[in-house]
């Protein structure tokens, strides 16, 4: 996207990476202009203005290109009844596998939860590991190094946290709250 706004020194960070002034003082420094991703239209322009004045400090070529990424909406995942038989399972996001989550199903009551796939201690697949009853409450375990992560919290005792979603079940169909497309089957 930055290579398309016809700048060969933009970078894009995301919003969350540092706060706003660390991100203008790095791209200072490396003479570059940030396109940073945000979900508040309220911040667009004054971020555009940001942008615009660091590539201009900065001797760049303006880059004026800010992604304003998509408001999470209910994403349809599959059948209830399909997917209830597999407790743990990876779920694609359009956005590559970064991106990806675990959907876990807690057979004891019923329902789905939905947490980042990859473990925050060294990227192990959550979705590949066990449902595990822990401390009375149902967890996954990660199966590189067997770190528990609470389904409904994305918590561990470590501390440890995974990004969770919120999932909803509507007529027998499953729904991830999320601002990426999603589909069970990878992406092509």
């Amino acid at each position: 996207m930055a290579r398309e706004a016809g700048s060969p020194t933009c970078s894009a960070v995301e919003e969350e990476a540092a706060p706003t002034w660390r991100l203008t003082a790095m791209a200072k420094e490396r003479g570059e202009c940030v396109v940073i991703h945000t979900q508040n239209t309220r911040k667009t322009s004054l971020i555009q203005d940001l942008q615009l004045s660091m590539a201009r400090e900065a001797g760049s070529p303006t880059c004026s290109a800010v992604e304003e990424e998509a408001a999470p909406t209910w994403r349809f995942i599959g059948e209830f009844e399909i997917l209830k038989q597999q407790r743990c399972r990876r779920v694609y996001s359009k956005k590559g596998s970064k991106n990806d989550l675990g959907l876990f199903f807690n057979k004891e009551d019923g329902t789905f939860h939905a947490m980042g796939a990859w473990c925050g201690h060294m990227g192990g697949p959550l979705y590949e590991g066990d449902i595990e009853d822990y401390k009375g409450k149902a967890h996954v375990m990660c199966p590189w190094h067997a770190y528990m992560f609470d389904i409904k919290t994305g918590k561990s005792d470590i501390g440890l946290e995974q990004s969770t979603y919120i999932v909803r079940v509507d007529d027998g169909k499953v729904f991830i709250l999320h601002s990426n497309p999603l589909s069970v089957n990878p992406y092509l």
